[in-house]
């Protein structure tokens, strides 16, 4: 179910082949060329990444399927509702209907000369001409002027755009429709007004922590297979994945700063952060930054000491005199 059988040759060159061939003896009268070495390990080489969703194109299949594999049609209904809104826009525009007797060549003699005039050009979109209006006791100029909502287009592109966020695992609210563009939800709302997507970024993320986890586990043992690392491969392996689309910028210099102030973190972090510097830089920012705060202070009890003695000076003056 994943394909067909094919050469090597579509991938490596006529030279790489060549590097990887070798023979193996199957038996003792049967000699096999492979293009590959076994290994035996329980860790597969290679990593196989799926979201959580169901392959429901082929059950039967170990693929998966993209996020946006079965919004096609949503796609679609939402082009459609745009190509509607616009239609109804160039529809609703202000014309104006003529007699077809105004819209004739009309004879005119100006000092003696014949002239034809027209009065009304057939190329302006906004005049429409219709036959016999005088005759039917109409006026011989009508406007027509209807009224355009846009909000009804509007809601309904906003509700497909809500399908599309809920069939790709980003929520039932992700996107927005207004003035004309297309937005999408900011940091703080994914997580506090957004739970659908937190919960579906778990649900990804516990799979891609498997994934890198055995990833690295299978690097480590071919390095030790070509000498390049002889410690053990009973490790504890940690995957940090960046939080940075749950939390907006200023929440994450805030968390910092309260952590340096507490001491669960070194201050130049919040430094490096803030002024985006790399940590040497950081750090010197941070000591020179706390040396002009020490004399600074050292500074204010100066003259909070000379203040003092003068005070105490002036006092013995006075009573002296």
């Amino acid at each position: 179910g994943i394909g067909d059988p094919t050469s090597l040759a579509i991938i490596f060159s006529e030279q790489e082949l060549a590097e990887m061939r070798h023979e193996v003896n199957v038996d003792d009268n049967t000699v096999e060329v492979q293009y590959y070495v076994e290994y035996d390990t329980i860790i597969p080489h290679f990593q196989v990444f799926k979201f959580p969703i169901s392959n429901n194109y082929d059950v039967r299949s170990p693929l998966g399927i993209s996020l946006f594999a079965n919004s096609d049609g949503t796609l679609e209904s939402i082009d459609e509702k745009y190509y509607s809104s616009r239609v109804d826009s160039e529809n609703s525009r202000k014309r104006l209907f003529v007699d077809d007797e105004a819209t004739k060549l009309h004879k005119t003699v100006v000092d003696g000369v014949v002239e034809y005039k027209k009065y009304f050009d057939p190329a302006e979109t906004q005049f429409q001409t219709l036959k016999g209006m005088n005759s039917e006791g109409n006026k011989a100029i009508e406007i027509y002027a209807p009224d355009y909502d846009s909000a009804q287009h509007d809601t309904a592109i906003q509700a497909e755009l809500n399908y599309l966020s809920l069939k790709c695992m980003l929520g039932r609210n992700y996107y927005s429709f207004e003035n004309g563009a297309v937005g999408y939800q900011n940091e703080l709302n994914v997580s506090m007004s957004n739970s659908d997507t937190f919960r579906n970024r778990q649900k990804t993320l516990n799979r891609l922590n498997f994934v890198l986890v055995n990833m690295m586990k299978s690097i480590l043992y071919l390095k030790k297979e070509i000498g390049e690392y002889s410690g053990s491969l009973e490790l504890e392996y940690e995957v940090q994945f960046d939080d940075d689309i749950l939390e907006d910028n200023a929440t994450k210099l805030a968390r910092l700063r309260q952590d340096g102030e507490d001491g669960k973190i070194p201050n130049w972090m919040y430094v490096a952060e803030a002024y985006k510097l790399n940590e040497d830089d950081a750090k010197k920012l941070y000591a020179e930054a706390q040396e002009e705060k020490n004399a600074n202070a050292m500074s204010f009890i100066n003259d909070v000491e000379d203040n003092e003695d003068k005070e105490i000076e002036d006092d013995v003056d006075g009573k002296e005199s």
